[in-house]
């Protein structure tokens, strides 16, 4: 699951008509003392020639040559640089280093234009911050930009972008484990992308939200919606999803369907060819081994599932921005399912403790579903009934 934001120039409108550039025999002899309009425009010549590294040292030496004076005014110029600057960063993975660019960013349109006020650069440095937010995990902080950013598309009427926002709000709730969040906002960017009166028009966005409504769907237990929303997000035959390697969203998507239709073997073997030939970001592996450990449940090969669940949890534990995240909640309670079938109630009730101890979290009971307290609730009273000779459980 991934993030759309509007990505239209390299380095914003103002600094394709400025300078001739920087030929390759001035980079060889040093390019101090170049104004940073003519250093700016070459970095973006040559981040479009795929030349990050040499892009990269070209703002960086714009960024000196502007100096602190146009920084603290929050120049276009300088704004032109730290955005292509974050786009580099983004390219390379390095989400930490960009994310205190895409602050200062904002910070510098909301100084601009007013931090209540919508303006179309606020609203896109909002949407740019909350992505590299979700892919930090800080989901709190994610969640805040891109309402920020959403609430801004809507005074300004822009409609398209309007939707982005709404698909980006559902990628976080997603994350964020609030499942009925996620499809309300998605269904909302379907409908309105589906209306012809909303003056929207965007298949490949519309086949982006189909498939995030139908992971949200998919979350839910509703196979039926889930199965409506994929054939209709392929059927607008564009790529789902096109951040991921296609080869990855291609095996997770045919998994499931093999999963769901019965052919358990192959879908395993799908999803194991998958993990071992294609390097997946930890929050997509962690997914992909709780789809693994849930077939093999159903295979009844409970061991296999265990070893699987327990990986996925510790990824989990390692990228989530608290102790009571509800990923961890849910790899918990997949845990404890398991053991209750391999009749370890020792673990079944220590497992459960953990849970109920994590829902206690205030950051964690406003994201949590309703479905996960009442698996929690199922849970603790199945695992009351096996210990009912042996020792009390607290409700």
């Amino acid at each position: 699951v991934i993030s759309y934001v509007d990505t239209e120039g390299v380095l914003g409108s103002g600094v394709h008509a400025r300078g001739d550039g920087v030929t390759a025999a001035e980079l060889q002899s040093g390019i101090t003392g170049k104004p940073p309009q003519q250093l700016a425009l070459a970095a973006a010549e040559y981040m479009a020639r795929g030349d990050m590294s040499t892009a990269e040292m070209l703002l960086q030496e714009a960024l000196t040559s502007a100096g602190d004076d146009a920084r603290n005014r929050a120049d276009i110029d300088v704004r032109d640089i730290l955005h292509g600057l974050s786009i580099i960063r983004e390219s390379q993975g390095d989400w930490t280093a960009a994310l205190p660019l895409r602050q200062e960013l904002l910070k510098m349109e909301e100084n601009l234009h007013g931090a209540d006020k919508p303006h179309p650069d606020t609203a896109l440095a909002a949407s740019h911050l909350g992505v590299i937010c979700e892919k930090l995990f800080m989901l709190a902080d994610a969640r805040k930009h891109h309402q920020k950013a959403l609430n801004y598309y809507g005074k300004l009427e822009a409609k398209e972008k309007e939707v982005q926002s709404m698909i980006n709000l559902g990628v976080t709730f997603i994350k964020m484990g609030n499942i009925p969040r996620a499809f309300s906002n998605l269904q909302v960017a379907v409908e309105t992308l589906k209306d012809a009166k909303s003056g929207v028009r965007n298949d490949k966005l519309l086949s982006e939200a189909l498939h995030l409504l139908y992971l949200a769907s998919w979350r839910r237990g509703d196979w039926n919606k889930a199965r409506a929303a994929i054939e209709e997000s392929l059927a607008t035959g564009y790529v789902v999803l096109p951040d991921f390697a296609s080869p990855v969203t291609s095996a997770i998507l045919k998994a499931k369907l093999q999963w769901k239709n019965g052919d358990h073997r192959s879908a395993v073997t799908l999803l194991e060819s998958t993990r071992s030939t294609v390097e997946l970001e930890d929050y997509l592996l962690s997914f992909v081994l709780s789809i693994e450990a849930a077939i093999h449940v159903d295979l009844s090969n409970l061991p296999e599932a265990l070893r699987l669940t327990h990986e996925a949890l510790a990824i989990r534990r390692r990228i989530a921005t608290h102790t009571g995240h509800p990923l961890i909640i849910q790899a918990l309670l997949c845990l404890a399912h398991i053991y209750l079938a391999l009749n370890d109630h020792e673990n079944v009730a220590a497992t459960l403790s953990e849970i109920t101890g994590l829902a206690k979290y205030p950051r964690t009971s406003d994201a949590m579903q309703q479905e996960l307290g009442a698996a929690v609730r199922l849970l603790t009273k199945v695992a009351g009934v096996c210990f009912c000779n042996k020792k009390k459980i607290k409700k």
